[in-house]
């Protein structure tokens, strides 16, 4: 089961990727993102930065510049993805502790 949904984890990012790069006239073989999506997710784990943020973009910048990916275009996916990530944690953090509250009150 856990690694059923590690595959998963490792396909979604690399399937936003994908479209992403289509919708810019890039086309990449869809496995070889699953590749990058994996590797990249392993980089959280480099103990450099908090919580690997920055490694995880570096290293997702290199493996796509082999595949022919600009670097603008690159970094400007990881950005996005991590902005994003970031306000879905923000917003259902907030939900979570307002419904919290509620139920105090």
């Amino acid at each position: 089961m856990n690694f059923f949904l590690a595959v998963i984890k490792w396909c979604l990012p690399g399937l936003q990727l994908y479209f992403y790069l289509l919708h810019h006239d890039k086309i990449v073989e869809f496995i070889k993102l699953i590749y990058i999506s994996a590797i990249t997710s392993i980089s959280d784990f480099i103990p450099i930065t908090l919580s690997g943020l920055g490694v995880r973009e570096s290293a997702g910048v290199y493996l796509l510049k082999k595949l022919s990916v600009s670097n603008d275009l690159a970094m400007s996916f990881y950005i996005i993805y991590i902005s994003l990530f970031y306000i879905l944690a923000l917003v259902l953090y907030l939900i979570t502790n307002l419904n919290k509250n509620l139920k105090e009150e």
